[in-house]
């Protein structure tokens, strides 16, 4: 009989899944208010706080440079230069740029091959920390065309002085005392070219004036010197024309469409649903014990 008390009272101690799904169609309307409640609420913070994060993603900007028979030294220029500003600080000060990259989309992924170049476009990824004004963009665009621009003026006068051969062509001597001469020259004004690009204008007008100002104020007295001289003067000059006329195309980033409303946002949601389901269930359970029992806990 002892046994059977025993047993008797261990079963009706135990609570069966009936009664489990009693208790949560009793609460389903607690359960129902609460689960929509909880699941708005968290979708509210979430939804504000991908809007701010979007407000600080915006800013955001494809710069497109096209322009013909870009070289992979002409990339590499361009790149070690805007990271090594971007490092030491000078974008963030000057341009208020918080992020920075150079790709170009003729080519499908990076590392980059000098055999994958020439390429007709550049694009520069730039995120500024404020909203940018025009003048901003026009500094900046001055800025990105000054470095090409000391880039090909090199370029084309070391094209000019090596080999012999071709500088003599272009010259039209065929002495060996004036080639050196010439290229003597041309070693001379590159020299010098490199200090005035060390003057950091960062503005293609300014480095320009002083480049052509240099070039056409070097006055050699022999007739095959300065011929050499117009032909580095009108390089300056070409550059600079062609450059000035090159027109920088701007694609601003719609971020705030693409991160409010993403799937991570939504799995997020129905991650809060499922967990404001099983928070409701196990306080109606605890709602349920104490309206039963609370009197008993109490005394």
């Amino acid at each position: 009989m002892d046994k059977d008390k025993i047993t008797h009272e261990t079963y009706s101690d135990e609570i069966s899944l009936v009664d489990i799904l009693k208790i949560i169609w009793k609460y389903r309307w607690f359960i129902v208010v609460f689960c929509i409640a909880l699941t708005f609420i968290i979708s509210a913070i979430l939804y504000v706080s991908n809007i701010n994060k979007a407000k600080i993603t915006q800013n955001s900007y494809n710069i497109f440079i096209n322009l013909p028979g870009i070289s992979y030294e002409l990339y590499q220029a361009i790149d070690i230069q805007l990271r090594y500003d971007f490092n030491q600080g000078y974008l963030s000060s000057k341009f208020s740029i918080e992020q920075i990259s150079v790709e170009t989309p003729d080519i499908k992924a990076k590392p980059y091959k000098p055999a994958d170049f020439p390429v007709v476009q550049l694009k520069v990824n730039v995120k500024f920390s404020e909203k940018v004004s025009n003048v901003t963009f026009e500094s900046f665009e001055k800025y990105i065309k000054d470095i090409i621009f000391q880039k090909k003026l090199l370029d084309t006068v070391n094209a000019l002085k090596t080999p012999i051969q071709q500088s003599s062509s272009v010259i039209g001597s065929n002495n060996n005392l004036q080639t050196a001469e010439i290229i003597l020259l041309f070693t001379k004004i590159t020299e010098n070219l490199n200090s005035i690009f060390d003057l950091r204008n960062d503005d293609i007008d300014t480095t320009y004036k002083l480049a052509q100002t240099y070039i056409d104020n070097f006055d050699p007295k022999i007739s095959y010197l300065k011929e050499a001289k117009d032909i580095c003067l009108k390089a300056c000059d070409n550059i600079y024309f062609e450059l000035s006329s090159l027109k920088f195309s701007i694609k601003e980033i719609d971020t705030i469409s693409t991160n409010i409303l993403s799937k991570s946002f939504i799995t997020k949601v129905l991650i809060a649903f499922l967990c404001s389901l099983l928070l409701a269930i196990f306080l109606v359970f605890i709602i349920d014990f104490f309206r039963k029992y609370g009197k008993e806990i109490v005394r």
